[in-house]
């Protein structure tokens, strides 16, 4: 099922509310995983992204960050859960998307 602009806007605010005053750039589109397909795993690798802005609310699914010898972070989302989690993703350490979770990826200012 589609994201409603509403759900989208929400999250564009969020990230704009915890990235102020940064040097980072947020991404204009916000990005989905897949239940399945070709499109079903989805990831990006620091430094190209230095951050991510997670809907909570988004689809079932979770955001894991990993890599770099850094400890691991998992933020779970889905319809039970709330609120927007920011996390920082150092070079070398990918950010993956499994199942229906929405982020927003931070860019650093180039």
């Amino acid at each position: 099922m589609a994201r409603s602009n509403h759900d989208k806007v929400r999250l564009k605010n969020k990230a704009e509310e915890l990235t102020t005053g940064q040097s980072v750039d947020i991404e204009a589109d916000e990005t989905t995983g897949e239940d399945s397909g070709d499109n079903a795993f989805r990831w990006r690798v620091g430094p190209d992204v230095c951050g991510v802005v997670v809907d909570r609310n988004s689809g079932r699914g979770f955001v894991q960050i990993t890599g770099s010898g850094l400890k691991d972070q998992v933020i779970q989302t889905g319809p039970e859960e709330s609120g927007f989690t920011m996390a920082g993703i150092a070079s070398g350490q990918t950010c993956m998307i499994y199942g229906r979770s929405t982020v927003l990826y931070i860019r650093p200012k180039t």
